[in-house]
């Protein structure tokens, strides 16, 4: 592991939840009674943030969006494949803690339902098209030069990533339990990104998982 890269990595994420909590302060004071303002506003606020964690990355992004282009066949292939594995065990692992250990749904799930719910607009483009690209920026490829072992690349980034998911939505230290289904999920995200040495693979699995999900919520599939 290069230890300065890992340090600069995760100062990057830290970046990443200072320019929310700014964000979240301009929105408080910039509130309005119109609903549809108030979604394009939130939409305008997350493609800001976009846009700069992009512009850090951007060489890295457009040479592995040529490169998937050439090979998208075969990383989408990868890219569901490792995804409906992840998908499995979330949702194994996930009964397993709710028959055990938990009565209901993941903090982070519930707050996700009633962003929903307030915010439709918003939470759709967010969670199925902005967020994923934050988050696969984050989590995958801003860790791409840390880890030389794929192991510990996509089991490091993986139990970040759901221990991001659950610790900023924690009511209860038995939520901390949520980190492993979100964890299962983030490895198959970093497999899928180690073994095509692709953003885009990822951020397409990611993607779809989301999508779907909102699916399920929406129409209660």
């Amino acid at each position: 592991m290069n230890v300065k890269n890992f340090i600069k990595s995760i100062g990057f994420i830290f970046l990443y939840l200072f320019l929310n909590v700014l964000i979240s302060l301009i929105s408080y004071f910039i509130k309005t009674d119109n609903l549809l303002l108030e979604n394009v506003i939130l939409v305008l606020e997350n493609i800001f943030i976009l846009l700069i964690i992009y512009s850090i990355m951007r060489k890295k992004m457009i040479n592995e969006f040529n490169n998937f282009k050439k090979n998208y066949k075969k990383n989408i292939s990868i890219s569901i494949k490792y995804w409906f594995m992840g998908f499995v065990f979330m949702i194994i692992t996930n009964l397993i803690i709710t028959l055990l250990f938990i009565k209901g749904i993941a903090p982070n799930e519930e707050s996700n339902r009633e962003i929903l719910n307030m915010y439709p607009l918003y939470s759709i483009i967010s969670m199925c098209l902005i967020g994923p690209f934050i988050e696969e920026l984050l989590f995958r490829l801003n860790f791409s030069d840390v880890f030389k072992n794929r192991k510990a690349y996509i089991i490091v980034t993986g139990i970040i990533f759901g221990s991001m998911h659950v610790i900023l939505s924690l009511e209860t230290v038995r939520d901390l339990f949520y980190i492993i289904p979100y964890s299962c999920l983030g490895i198959a995200f970093g497999a899928i990104y180690y073994d095509t040495k692709n953003i885009y693979s990822s951020i397409f699995a990611h993607s779809l998982h989301n999508t779907l999900t909102i699916a399920i919520i929406l129409f209660g599939i």
